[in-house]
């Protein structure tokens, strides 16, 4: 594999591989829908990047957890839910102990024309009456999986009829909450975090993301402290960590094309960075995540 190839395009493949029931039949795999109905034989696992090649619906029925999606932090309780598009990068950050999951993805093409925005998520959060009626979709999704398969019409028009439930309870709740008006350090910084989550190789430079948006180095490393509390670097720093570990998960990529999509120059360069930041060399951490579930 050279080093064009896109993370979305490893983990397409790996995907393909899978197609299977397991956790007593709670939870399916495939490459155009899988259910997730018990998190915890993964939990252990999640803190792991993974890059989503379909849409994907997380619903959080009990506990409070924190998601990283693109890069950000999101902080969610019993009752919200969140759907994401393809190329998005999901972590688990943080799980309470009594936390339940639910997770749903889907590669439909009509979910295309949904308008589900690239980098952020589709967060809402559920009444208890829609509480009821969500979790009554993911029984029904399951119940059809395991008595009519995945290529049943219905479990295609059942999961679309989920969808279009929470995409119209964001709408309601938008209408509600009005546009948000970013001043001009908002701006930079969902700037410079926008650009940041869309690179799939890595630039190790402030001089690059400056240029891209047209400031100086020194503005934008300004800017981005007094917003974040952190510098430019650091977060070029979390985003390589991010890239490089979704690219090891993939054993036929070689450490020099892991290195140099990771934005180094020597495998030398790009060991030394990642077992500082990790505590692992690029071959233990591809020995331990060799089971992590997409």
């Amino acid at each position: 594999m050279n080093n064009t190839n896109s993370i979305l395009e490893i983990d397409s493949q790996a995907r393909k591989e899978m197609a299977f029931m397991d956790n007593g039949g709670n939870n399916f795999f495939s490459e155009k829908f899988s259910l997730v109905m018990d998190f915890n034989p993964y939990i252990d696992k999640m803190e792991e990047p993974r890059y989503t090649p379909e849409y994907r619906m997380v619903y959080l029925k009990k506990g409070t957890a924190a998601h990283s999606i693109n890069f950000e932090t999101y902080t969610i309780n019993a009752g919200d839910l969140f759907l994401v598009s393809p190329r998005s990068i999901l972590s688990l950050k943080s799980v309470s102990d009594d936390s339940e999951h639910r997770m749903l993805a889907m590669d439909f093409p009509e979910l295309q024309y949904m308008k589900i925005s690239g980098l952020k998520p589709l967060m809402v959060h559920l009444s208890d009456g829609d509480k009821t009626t969500v979790d009554l979709f993911f029984e029904l999704l399951n119940n059809i999986l395991q008595t009519q398969g995945v290529q049943s019409n219905i479990l295609h028009t059942v999961a679309m009829s989920l969808v279009t439930m929470v995409m119209d309870i964001d709408k309601s709740s938008s209408n509600n909450l009005g546009y948000k008006h970013f001043n001009r350090e908002e701006e930079i910084t969902e700037g410079f975090k926008t650009i940041l989550a869309s690179e799939t190789t890595i630039n190790r430079t402030v001089n690059y993301y400056a240029e891209k948006m047209e400031i100086s180095d020194t503005y934008l490393n300004t800017i981005i402290k007094k917003t974040t509390n952190h510098s430019v670097m650091y977060w070029i720093n979390e985003k390589t960590v991010y890239t490089s570990k979704l690219l090891l998960q993939n054993r036929s990529l070689s450490l020099e094309t892991v290195a140099i999509n990771s934005g180094f120059k020597t495998v030398a360069q790009f060991c030394k960075f990642f077992k500082t930041k990790t505590g692992k060399t690029p071959s233990e951490y591809r020995k331990y995540t060799q089971d992590i579930p997409r």
